[in-house]
């Protein structure tokens, strides 16, 4: 039996639809978690929770990855409105400055639900007794410098322009070469190098002065990756004025290699990395790439400069930087890996840390406004703050940029504003939401696995809690559709005709169909990838939207959502 497909929304009295620029990272329960150092000396102090939630909650907090504090795992329950202290043993040690960083997971008890909680980040100086909280920007962005020979480099600096627009650094350091470095998948990145005006004509018959080295992270982890797609630019002084021999982008085991004409031999020269590329630009608040650089040297004609490492670890340059950066780059290598170009105009800023200074993704609770990180549309600017440095974070906020550049800037009706993982909303903001949180699990599994979990957003896209929305509101519930046409993992019940049979030859059809055909919520989808994916038996999709609750009425935030089966065979 033919049916048509209808999603119908009805207003009660208020306007529609309204429209926001502004996609902001999941807000978690209304808990309030903060940390309060009491004696230093006899290493006590407590953090103080308060469930502003309507239902009683199990709350388990736990040591986050930016903390060089080590944090014990502390559990407790408590009822609407109620508030704890627990004490904590935090060993500060002799440090003069040093990181806290909470993670926290929720149960929401009456709902039998478990979903990501708050969590804090504080950089804390130490003064004789004294804890004192510094911003994030004030402990590390304050450590990059001036150039000893400043003073003969203003005109290489100043005024500024969009491709050099740094007075200040921070300092490379040399390694070994025998390194325990991570290397990335060999992929279509590499085809794309830039090439100096003198790199260009000297490829005519000229003989090139080459300059030479390898450059890696050294991560949070403290292991080492190579810094793959960072944009490295030599620069040489001559007749009084610094001139751009060329640039290179850093290879994915950690080489780079730029040519210039040989009358710039002899010449003094030095080499600035940054945090750019085609695809996306790690910047400061003041929007300006970050930048290090090393002491000037003398070129030769083949000039090595052999390993050297940015310092991203807790102790190094900016802690977290290596999530962000790393995480942003596994998601465009698996784009270009299955045949998506990422390539635009100009490459997407990520403004990291994100902070009041800048008035952007700014929300307020009882305590007042406070930072968060999202993207906006338009220009597809990101901002995340310290405590979101994980790769799930930026690959979800990638995806933001990337579906509105795809769709023109035209973004679902409904869409953006604040949002869970787990309440029902409108199902404009619940497609654009659930499209960012299945490309960061698409990103992070290959389609054979059965257990795709990310601790970040604590959800398994198999298995989804029974608490969590049941139609097309969820975003979660958009994710697992999407995951459920990518994966080869057979689940559903036959018997309720609730099952996922299906698989697509091509692993990123979800993706190239969702980005290629503009809808305003995933029951539309049914009939689009119905058509795009020419499957032998497409009532097969059917079950797989019933398996993922897009085919359900529903109401919700005063709207009515109905949705009727697609025009397919219904058995």
């Amino acid at each position: 039996m033919k049916k048509r497909f209808r999603v119908l929304f009805m207003s009660f009295g208020l306007s529609l639809y309204s429209f926001c620029s502004m996609a902001t990272q999941f807000v978690p329960p209304h808990v309030l978690l903060r940390v309060e150092f009491q004696s230093l000396a006899h290493h006590r102090s407590k953090v103080v929770i308060l469930n502003e939630e309507k239902e009683p909650i199990e709350i388990r907090i736990r040591q986050g990855l930016l903390s060089k504090l080590e944090v014990p795992d502390l559990k407790v329950r408590l009822n609407p409105q109620e508030s704890q202290e627990l004490l904590m043993s935090l060993n500060f040690a002799s440090e003069a400055m040093t990181t806290i960083h909470l993670q926290s997971e929720i149960t929401l008890l009456d709902q039998n639900l478990n979903v990501p909680g708050p969590g804090v980040f504080e950089v804390v100086k130490l003064t004789g007794s004294q804890a004192q909280r510094v911003s994030y920007s004030d402990a590390f962005l304050s450590r990059r410098l001036r150039p000893k020979d400043f003073a003969l480099e203003r005109n290489l600096f100043r005024p500024c322009n969009q491709e050099m627009c740094h007075d200040l650094f921070f300092e490379t350091q040399p390694v070994s070469e025998d390194l325990d470095f991570m290397i990335t998948p060999r992929s279509s990145l590499e085809e794309s190098e830039p090439r100096s005006a003198q790199e260009v004509s000297s490829s005519a018959g000229q003989k090139k002065v080459q300059v030479r080295g390898r450059l890696f992270f050294k991560m949070t982890s403290r292991r080492y990756h190579s810094a793959e797609k960072m944009l490295v630019s030599a620069w040489v002084f001559r007749a009084g004025f610094w001139t751009k021999m060329g640039s290179s982008f850093v290879q994915s085991d950690g080489s780079w290699v730029i040519s210039g004409l040989p009358q710039f031999l002899g010449l003094t020269t030095r080499v600035v990395y940054q945090s750019q590329n085609e695809f996306f630009s790690l910047n400061d608040p003041n929007h300006r790439p970050y930048a290090w650089s090393d002491s000037t040297y003398v070129l030769g004609e083949n000039t090595q400069l052999g390993s050297r490492f940015i310092d991203l670890s807790l102790n190094g340059n900016l802690p977290g930087l290596d999530e962000v950066y790393l995480g942003a780059l596994e998601l465009w290598v698996k784009f270009q890996l299955n045949g998506i170009s990422l390539a635009r105009p100009s490459p997407i800023e990520v403004v990291f840390p994100n902070s009041l200074s800048t008035h952007e993704c700014i929300l307020t609770n009882n305590q007042g406004p406070y930072p968060w990180s999202c993207s906006y549309w338009g220009d597809g600017k990101i901002y995340i703050i310290p405590e979101h440095a994980h790769k799930s974070v930026i690959q979800h906020e990638l995806a933001h940029s990337i579906h509105s550049f795809f769709w023109g800037g035209k973004m679902p009706q409904g869409a953006g504003g604040e949002h869970n993982l787990w309440e029902c909303f409108h199902p404009g903001l619940a497609l654009t939401e659930g499209f960012a949180d299945f490309i960061a699990y698409w990103v992070q599994f290959e389609r054979q696995a059965q257990d795709p979990h990310i601790d970040y957003f604590n959800m398994n896209l198999e298995t989804l809690p029974q608490g969590v929305c049941p139609h097309a509101g969820s975003e979660m519930r958009v994710a697992s559709t999407l995951w459920d046409i990518y994966d080869t993992h057979v689940d559903g019940s036959d018997s309720q005709k609730e099952f996922d049979h299906v698989m697509s030859e091509d692993p990123a059809a979800s993706v190239k169909i969702f980005l290629g055909n503009p809808q305003d919520t995933m029951p539309e989808y049914l009939r689009v990838f119905q058509r795009e994916l020419l499957l032998p038996h497409p009532e097969d999709l059917e079950h797989v939207f019933r398996l993922d609750k897009m085919l359900s009425s529903s109401f919700y935030l005063g709207f009515v959502f109905v949705a009727d089966l697609s025009g397919v065979s219904s058995n």
